[in-house]
């Protein structure tokens, strides 16, 4: 039998004729992560980092722009929490001479690595610069509250709220600390074992009660197989303390599905916007947003660009796995010809964003300028966290089974082709599969705006 080496620092072995430089890097979310770059082919095995979610029969991508959308979509959901961490490891192998990158998920990359690696740089940089920050402190025994920790800070970083996740299991106590003394909100989350919640997460409640700014939001969160012990005790210890809840205890039996991932997503993007609304109270001279609206000419310009008022509707998967979301949206336009396709602009922190994704299908639904009210009031007002934004609504489906709501003007079938990223929103192309007219006699709703600086 062989035996086994634990490698807890930088290393080199040689093997034969390979010589394997085995890097440790470990992160909040795989304590274990482990890089090996083999030095004589120039070859970079760098498990979960640079992956993608493709599964496809080559063996390497054809060139960057073909894989680039599922890799930066990837990074937001799995990297961004981490993205300090991740930037520090980028900038190592970067120094590599590096032939090519084989991750544990997706296609190899071959093409464009130096390009590729400061694309990794630069959008943990992105994430870091000048931005609130929030503390997402977990300790995960089988993997279930660490999955609700994701979903929470893929939530909240879709508003530009910076995540430094903490598994407070293999982080110092004075990391831990100073953490909480930079950040602007607090997640705690923990399972339940034997009915308690583990001693590190015991240890991090302590840290957050002695040094945490009560001022601040706060939430907590965990999965439990049976009673749930350790979040009432969080919650109990946390209100004593003198601390307010932004949101419900996050309380999930096992492991969370789709919609309850889908509707924690949702929990993290209010909580990232609560945030944001604090930062800017304390930072009115630098956010100039409505002030300047009211005088700048270009803005004022921007403002009288036109679209037809719309409710983009998406529904994504099976059964229990049923995902359904809406916005009112009129940042729309025609694009093509031949094939037929339209260009539509969503926030990053838009609900729906997340079921538009290359290869997923939407509907949008045309509104009628002369039967605006009952769509108006449903679509227009914010939604709570997994509320159903079709409830008591009698509503039909395209031959895809996207979700047409017959008080419109009309309707598209689309799937998404293409997906560009531009500022704080995402600029989406999708091809028209079907559509049909519903009230031939009527004109299409039209959104006036003063300004360009708001919808």
């Amino acid at each position: 039998m062989s035996d086994i080496e634990v490698i807890k620092k930088e290393v080199i072995l040689q093997f034969k004729n390979n010589t394997f430089q085995l890097i440790p890097a470990p992160t909040a979310r795989w304590p274990g992560g482990l890089i090996v770059f083999e030095k004589n082919d120039g070859y970079l095995f760098s498990e979960k980092l640079f992956s993608c979610h493709i599964a496809s029969e080559y063996w390497s991508e054809n060139n960057r722009i073909s894989t680039e959308s599922d890799r930066k979509h990837f990074y937001n959901c799995l990297m961004a929490p981490m993205s300090s961490q991740i930037t520090s490891l980028t900038e190592k192998v970067s120094e590599f001479d590096i032939k090519c990158i084989a991750p544990l998920h997706g296609p190899a990359i071959e093409y464009s690595l130096k390009s590729f690696l400061n694309d990794y740089i630069r959008w943990g940089e992105n994430l870091c610069i000048n931005r609130p920050k929030v503390a997402l402190i977990y300790a995960s025994a089988y993997g279930n509250t660490a999955s609700i920790g994701d979903a929470l800070a893929k939530g909240i970083t879709s508003t530009s709220v910076e995540v430094e996740s903490i598994n407070c299991e293999f982080s110092s106590n004075d990391d831990l600390i100073q953490t909480i003394k930079k950040a602007d909100g607090y997640l705690l989350g923990s399972p339940t074992l034997g009915g308690h919640a583990p001693t590190p997460i015991v240890s991090a409640l302590g840290s957050i009660l002695s040094e945490g700014d009560r001022e601040k939001p706060i939430g907590i969160f965990g999965s439990f197989g049976w009673s749930g012990e350790a979040i009432d005790m969080l919650e109990s210890k946390l209100k004593d303390g003198g601390f307010d809840f932004s949101f419900e205890p996050i309380r999930v039996k096992f492991s969370p599905n789709k919609p309850k991932i889908k509707e924690i997503e949702e929990i993290g993007t209010h909580f990232g916007r609560n945030i944001l609304k604090k930062s800017r109270q304390k930072n009115r001279r630098s956010d100039t947003g409505m002030i300047s609206s009211k005088t700048n000419p270009t803005l004022q310009a921007l403002g009288r660009i036109v679209g037809s008022l719309c409710v983009l509707t998406a529904s994504k998967g099976k059964g229990e796995n049923n995902i359904k979301s809406a916005m009112l949206a009129s940042w729309v336009s025609q694009a093509s010809f031949s094939p037929p396709g339209l260009s539509i602009s969503v926030a990053k922190d838009r609900a729906v964003e997340s079921l538009l994704q290359i290869g997923d299908m939407f509907a949008l639904n045309i509104l009628s300028s002369n039967n605006l009210k009952e769509p108006m009031k449903r679509f227009a007002k914010p939604f709570a966290p997994g509320e159903d934004r079709f409830a008591g609504l009698e509503t039909e489906e395209t031959p895809n089974g996207q979700i047409i709501i017959p008080d419109s003007l009309a309707w598209l079938d689309a799937s998404v082709k293409e997906r560009m990223e531009c500022g704080d929103h995402w600029v989406i192309y999708a091809e028209v599969n079907y559509g049909n007219v519903l009230n031939k006699d009527d004109l299409t709703a039209v959104h006036h705006r003063k300004s360009g600086s708001n919808y």
